[in-house]
């Protein structure tokens, strides 16, 4: 009967100890890589974190923003889209920009118009904006 020298040796070398330290260790860095992994996955940045319609292009400044009384307010939309602006719950008067001289004719290109204080809908752009200047400061702002 021959005997295998391997399988004796292999029988006769004491096991490895487990060593809780460098267990601990790599659960550790292998729980901090699955929870790095879960916060680029779940992170929503850009258009996703702005909540805006599709309709909706860009929009300055955000959804509930404070704005002082020099700020600006614009919403940008795709085509085929008119607007209305409302702040504090109240509906602005809109007017377009097409209609704003009395004679009906559009004005001459760099020729200076003056803006009444409403809301003005440029429907060549499909932009609503207004210049906050007749408004008290830090008043907040919810286009819809």
């Amino acid at each position: 009967m021959t005997t295998n020298s391997n399988n004796s040796s292999d029988a006769n070398k004491p096991k490895r100890k487990l060593d809780k330290e460098q267990m601990l260790i790599s659960i550790g860095i292998a729980l901090g890589l699955v929870l790095i992994i879960f916060g680029f996955r779940a992170t929503q940045t850009g258009r996703d974190e702005s909540g805006l319609p599709d309709e909706i292009e860009r929009m300055s400044p955000a959804d509930g923003d404070r704005v002082l009384r020099q700020s600006q307010i614009i919403v940008d939309f795709i085509e085929g889209y008119e607007a209305v602006m409302f702040i504090d719950g109240i509906e602005l008067p809109t007017t377009r920009l097409d209609e704003l001289t009395s004679s009906g004719q559009q004005a001459a290109p760099g020729a200076q118009v003056e803006l009444p204080p409403t809301a003005v809908f440029d429907p060549g752009n499909f932009i609503i904006s207004l210049s906050a200047t007749g408004w008290r400061d830090n008043r907040r702002i919810h286009p819809r």
